[in-house]
């Protein structure tokens, strides 16, 4: 069973793709949902409270790699921030001499016939660490995936990052010929409440994410009819009262397009400062 398209992928050098991680997964999760969310670029208002406690974590960690000063937010931060942020100050990825934090990258990409892709992404930090290069992704709420050393955020950013590691802003002198990716995942309910998945990457490991992204990138913009999973995968999935799979619910409920979308009065948007959530 496939949705009814109205359009398809077709990156132009005006309008090139930007592939981020949540669209992989969400490729791999359900076809339809990506036709939604990356074809037509709708999003369902969601509840920001639910991110609460990571931009937070994420924000003062921001603060903490830049050397800005944190102890005049203590007074006002929640007891879970707080407890959060004071866990991942105590692991030593936390005090390795960092090289850059909140990096944003844009990497120019292609497949056959297809030269206008843009591999995109946030990492949380790099650091220098143990003799290499660490990627760290700070979790505090979501959780690490199951299969990390192949996840999608594991594949992407390692990938972007070794082909851009030289206009990294390195210590004068400091090598980079060994890359790592860490995720630290913190949890102030658990002892310990850090642990951490450390995954080395080479260049077999680079050249296999490589061949990977072309062939999966390839598979979508020849895609033309968005094929529905047999059951729903995803139980949050708002997306499953409009694309047919429950057809006793199938409704033609309101989407929105960003960034137009707005709530309140308020515009939504993903560069809200998160400072504000405190």
């Amino acid at each position: 069973m496939t949705i009814k398209t109205v359009q398809t992928l077709n990156p132009t050098a005006e309008n090139p793709w930007v592939v981020s991680v949540n669209q992989l997964k969400e490729w791999d999760k359900c076809h339809a949902q990506f036709y939604y969310k990356t074809v037509l670029k709708q999003r369902w208002l969601s509840d920001e409270r639910n991110f609460e406690l990571g931009k937070a974590v994420h924000a003062l960690m921001d603060l903490h790699a830049k050397g800005l000063p944190t102890e005049h937010l203590r007074v006002g931060l929640k007891p879970n921030i707080l407890a959060h942020f004071d866990a991942l100050l105590e692991h030593p990825l936390a005090k390795a001499p960092v090289v850059t934090s909140e990096y944003a990258f844009y990497l120019p990409f292609s497949v056959e016939g297809f030269p206008h892709i843009t591999l995109t992404g946030r990492i949380d930090r790099i650091s220098l660490y143990n003799g290499s290069l660490a990627i760290i992704d700070w979790k505090t709420g979501t959780a690490v995936p199951h299969d990390y050393a192949t996840a999608w955020q594991t594949r992407l950013y390692s990938y972007a990052i070794w082909h851009m590691r030289d206009a990294l802003p390195l210590p004068k002198g400091e090598g980079t010929a060994e890359i790592h990716f860490y995720y630290v995942d913190v949890r102030t309910n658990r002892q310990p409440a850090v642990k951490v998945y450390d995954v080395t990457i080479d260049a077999v490991y680079i050249a296999e994410t490589e061949g990977l992204l072309k062939q999966v990138l390839a598979r979508i913009l020849a895609e033309k009819r968005f094929a529905l999973p047999s059951a729903c995968p995803d139980k949050y999935c708002r997306f499953s009262q409009v694309c047919g799979i429950n057809p006793e619910t199938t409704a033609q409920l309101p989407l929105f397009s960003l960034p137009q979308a707005s709530v309140l009065g308020q515009r939504v948007s993903d560069e809200a400062n998160p400072l504000d959530l405190f």
